[in-house]
């Protein structure tokens, strides 16, 4: 990772990326976070292997996310549990609007609360989940001091970003194993895939069809897989 604005013309000092976790796993939060920087903190980070989660095993993620915390007091984290999230789902559904509407929303409240902390930072980095430029002029139009907002496939290469989304992933898993234990189980699989499904079934034998809102994305292909059953 790297400082992916530094030795453009204008760049400040001081600049924030955002990224989510959770879009992918049936059970679990859905997580935004937002980190801001300057490049003394984002060296300690680099040199610590502060990179893309996805590349790093759940334990290192646990242990960089509170190196991240204490490197910087600039940073949001927001966590939409299950429950909640698909309440919010179906609203933005019958808007005729879809999953990006709800992460729009995430990016942008997670940003705000760290420009709000730091207002001497002027660019914004966000891992683009959409090709809409709407996220981009709302923070533009209610932050007008800021002078770049950019969204970019795999902008995990930028050490900001890449902060971000070891947060997001660290409070998904702190939130998937809160699940977990409530569900009484000793964990909760990630992603997907059958044996998600699988999971979900026998959850559902114990606790009821009604309890599955509380533990998984119900919008999900798993939940029809589960109708069949």
């Amino acid at each position: 990772p790297g400082v992916l604005f530094a030795g453009e013309p204008g760049f400040e000092d001081w600049w924030a990326g955002s990224d989510e976790s959770g879009k992918g796993d049936y059970f679990g939060p859905l997580v935004v976070a937002a980190v801001c920087l300057q490049k003394t903190a984002a060296a300690v980070l680099i040199a610590a292997g502060v990179r893309d989660c996805k590349e790093l095993t759940d334990k290192k993620i646990l242990a960089l996310a509170e190196l991240i915390k204490q490197t910087t007091p600039f940073y949001a984290v927001l966590v939409l549990k299950p429950a909640a999230y698909n309440k919010r789902y179906a609203e933005v559904k019958a808007q005729g609007l879809n999953l990006n509407a709800l992460l729009a929303s995430g990016h942008y409240q997670a940003l705000s609360q760290v420009l709000h902390k730091q207002q001497r930072c002027q660019w914004v980095l966000i891992d683009q989940f959409t090709p809409s430029l709407t996220l981009v002029r709302r923070l533009q139009q209610n932050f007008p001091s800021l002078q770049t907002v950019r969204q970019q496939p795999k902008a995990e290469a930028d050490i900001a970003v890449a902060a971000a989304s070891v947060l997001a992933r660290a409070a998904f898993l702190q939130g998937l194993q809160e699940l977990a234990q409530a569900a009484g189980v000793a964990e909760l699989p990630k992603g997907a895939g059958p044996l998600v499904t699988e999971q979900a079934s026998r959850l559902v034998k114990e606790l009821g069809r009604e309890a599955l809102v509380n533990f998984v994305k119900v919008h999900f292909n798993n939940t029809q897989a589960l109708m069949l059953d």
